[in-house]
């Protein structure tokens, strides 16, 4: 069991154990852009440039649109220096919650999606970058329940989700006798948990662990779940091929630095 009164720190570092395929960085100048952008990937954005961006709107502390329509949060700042490596020019799209941007990058509303989870269903209309985010999944469940808490425990019982997150898809699949009930967002399903409405929810380490510092839930604990493990990629609508091509190797551009720079802003004291 991994209980929530542990440093938040291990949350942050958490993120730099990623796998040397992906957290090593190519040469490129800080904030120059490509030197050596493909001729393709040149032509590909004229007359394409900006590009639609769809982005969770409210899901702190990784990205949120601000009261002004603003991408904001962690992945904001990883947006923003990508559009920087690689000349692209991003406009967010906006929408009212992740499932709406779901359906517009699947009906071509959006050219990408900011950070998700590859699965088969998503690679019929999405082509995935290589991830820059790579977290544990954990369960959420009341403090005064037997610990750890394994997903078979919660057969027959409730499991808050958010419509449109990879969890959901995850519950329908493995786990059917788990029955799910929809909530707005994160912070609103760890409050009912936290008040005895629905037994446990499911979420990446970091935002777990963000919001219930946020919102003092003393009352919840986490168990780690390791079949679940999050690698966030962005999602490109798979008929760009060249704009693929472009971000990944932005996202392969990123070193330690730039991800400790990023997140640092989001440590919350104890």
């Amino acid at each position: 069991m991994i209980m929530m009164r542990q440093p938040f720190i291990y949350a942050l570092l958490l993120f730099s154990c990623a796998s040397p395929s992906w957290t090593s960085a190519e040469e490129y100048p800080p904030d120059g852009g490509m030197p050596a952008l493909f001729a393709e990937g040149k032509y590909f954005l004229k007359g394409r440039n900006p590009v639609r961006l769809c982005v969770d709107p409210d899901w702190e502390p990784y990205e949120r649109l601000d009261e002004n329509g603003r991408h904001v949060g962690i992945i904001a700042g990883y947006f923003s220096l990508l559009q920087k490596r690689s000349t692209i020019r991003m406009e967010v799209e906006p929408t009212r919650n992740w499932a709406q941007s779901m359906e517009f990058i699947k009906q071509r509303r959006c050219d990408i999606i900011s950070a998700l989870n590859d699965s088969e269903e998503r690679n019929t209309y999405l082509s995935f970058t290589a991830p820059f985010i790579r977290e544990p999944s954990v369960l959420i469940t009341r403090a005064d329940v037997n610990h750890p808490v394994r997903l078979q425990d919660m057969a027959g019982k409730t499991m808050a989700v958010v419509a449109g997150y990879i969890y959901d898809t995850n519950l329908r699949l493995d786990y059917p006798d788990i029955e799910r009930i929809y909530v707005d967002n994160i912070q609103d399903g760890l409050r009912q948990v936290a008040e005895g409405k629905i037994d446990g929810i499911l979420g990446r380490r970091l935002a777990m662990d963000y919001w219930i510092r946020k919102l003092r839930l003393d009352s919840l604990a986490a168990s780690e779940l390791i079949q679940y493990q999050s690698l966030l990629r962005i999602g490109v609508r798979n008929d760009y091929g060249e704009l693929y091509l472009i971000l990944n190797r932005a996202i392969k551009s990123l070193n330690n630095q730039d991800h400790r720079r990023l997140r640092q802003a989001y440590i919350i004291p104890r």
